[in-house]
């Protein structure tokens, strides 16, 4: 003969139903930080819109680690003086932050001489305008870590943010789906396993 336990459902679909409003604010709050960043580089009209300071070639006023916001431009609007973020020739998956110093006009689009504000001379290279990745419009200092690491690759694409991200959500689908379950069949064998004493 079977025995119910009174509000015994209730107090699991209860704990599941918070549960899942759980991993629902954690779903929004990861997506809707991936939102932002794409929404800022959408009103930047940068995909790039932010940068981190390596290295001490900026000092003194750039620090290494400080994390810079890039706008994009038109290279044509850019001017001496400007702070400008661009792809290193010869080397186009490193970027350099460093301030405009030249321009020189070449085939219709400009041509910039870069330096380092503590560099004692000019860049060895002239900055082609498909190059740039646009203007720096403002600073963060020392946050530039947290983004360095957070965007380190770990496997192919796969940056320790993003693999970050999905252990958190496995594990939210754990505790919501898996563990009720096994919460409920042991509970399930309790009862029955007293039935039949």
């Amino acid at each position: 003969m079977s025995r119910k336990i009174p509000g015994r459902r209730h107090r699991v679909s209860k704990r599941n139903r918070e549960l899942l409003i759980t991993t629902i604010f954690i779903a929004i709050a990861i997506f809707g930080t991936y939102g932002i960043f794409y929404g800022i580089g959408f009103a930047l009209n940068n995909p790039r819109p932010f940068a981190v300071v390596e290295g001490t070639s900026m000092l003194p006023n750039y620090r290494e680690y400080d994390l810079v916001i890039v706008q994009g431009v038109a290279p044509s609007t850019l001017k001496v003086g400007d702070v400008i973020v661009f792809q290193q020739p010869g080397h186009s998956q490193n970027l350099i932050i460093h301030r405009i110093k030249e321009i020189i006009t070449s085939n219709t689009q400009p041509v910039f001489r870069t330096k380092g504000d503590n560099n004692a001379s000019p860049d060895p290279w002239l900055v082609q305008a498909n190059n740039v990745i646009g203007k720096v419009i403002y600073q963060v200092s020392s946050i530039g870590i947290v983004f360095l690491t957070l965007s380190t690759p770990v496997l192919g694409n796969l940056t320790l943010g993003n693999l970050l991200a999905i252990i958190l959500m496995a594990l939210l689908i754990f505790l919501v789906y898996i563990t009720p379950v096994k919460q409920k069949k042991r509970k399930l064998k309790s009862l029955l396993d007293r039935d039949l004493i």
